[in-house]
């Protein structure tokens, strides 16, 4: 009933058919492109977020600072020093103040989380723990993922035009394995790079930040509720119904 019986998870994990490749995608590329051209103004009350995923084994450290669910910035570089990657963030968070930091908490991220969280707010992201609801994901990175899914699903997403955030969010899939029967599985970065795509670290930055939107003071207030409800925005925003109803997804 959640899902709908011609959803790709229904037709997946309670059919048992594999479905198509176009099937699997997280995010249709038609929503990504319509929230490059989306100019979404937030009231000043809506929370500043950063989310930071940390570069390695050759991959890039981005740096996302969103407002809401508007991309204000995203800044990225190669060099994997603890150092640099620490004074990148702390340039960025003198310059936009974030509510909350969301940092990958493996690897080099939990250096980065330890040293940052002795002045700041800092909320360390492990994909592989625990989700909120565990009966629907099988991980948080599965649950964050799809959370900002539905931002892009409800037009509520301003993102920049940039070719590698388009390529990476067009590429985030549906894992359709069956070892977790009904939880929702988000493809790994390994099986990405079995596939000869590069690490998704412009798609995961994102999807943290707008994760850590969902985590602040600010996103539970009375006037950031408000605002997210106000009858005229939704019109304005004309939510695609149809294409809901197609997909069975929610």
């Amino acid at each position: 009933s959640e899902w709908g019986e011609e959803s790709s998870l229904f037709q997946s994990k309670v059919l048992g058919n594999f479905p198509s490749s176009s099937e699997d995608v997280l995010i249709p590329l038609n929503w990504i492109q319509e929230a490059e051209t989306r100019n979404v103004n937030y009231i000043s009350s809506m929370p500043v977020v950063m989310g930071i995923d940390v570069a390695r084994g050759g991959n890039e450290t981005v740096y996302t600072i969103c407002k809401g669910f508007k991309v204000i910035d995203i800044n990225s570089h190669n060099n994997e020093n603890l150092s640099f990657a620490l004074g990148k963030a702390v340039e960025l968070i003198n310059k936009y103040r974030p509510e909350l930091i969301v940092v990958d908490d493996t690897g080099l991220g939990w250096g980065v989380t330890e040293n940052l969280k002795q002045k700041y707010r800092v909320f360390p992201f492990v994909s592989a723990s625990e989700p909120i609801d565990k009966e629907k994901f099988i991980n948080l990175r599965a649950e964050a993922y799809w959370y900002l899914r539905e931002r892009f699903r409800n037009n509520e997403m301003d993102i920049p035009k940039d070719t590698k955030l388009t390529d990476q969010l067009s590429r985030i899939k549906i894992d359709f394995s069956i070892e977790e029967l009904g939880k929702i599985k988000i493809i790994s970065k390994n099986k990405l790079k079995r596939d000869g795509m590069d690490s998704p670290d412009w798609a995961d930055s994102l999807m943290m930040t707008i994760w850590g939107v969902s985590q602040t003071d600010s996103y539970h207030s009375k006037e950031y509720i408000e605002q997210r409800h106000d009858i005229s925005y939704w019109e304005q925003k004309r939510i695609d119904r149809n294409e809901y109803s197609r997909t069975g997804y929610g």
